[in-house]
């Protein structure tokens, strides 16, 4: 399910589960460190 991903299972696990629950997007980013567009593509 996560095939080419670069970051971590467990972290893209949390990350999305944040997006479910409404969580913003930029607090993601902010929290994790990670890209907006890396964040906002899981939404798709």
């Amino acid at each position: 399910m996560f095939e080419g991903l670069r970051k971590p299972t467990p972290l893209i696990v949390i990350v999305v589960t944040l997006l479910a629950y409404g969580c913003p997007v930029q607090a993601i980013v902010h929290v994790f460190g990670l890209d907006e567009r890396t964040v906002s593509g899981q939404l798709a």
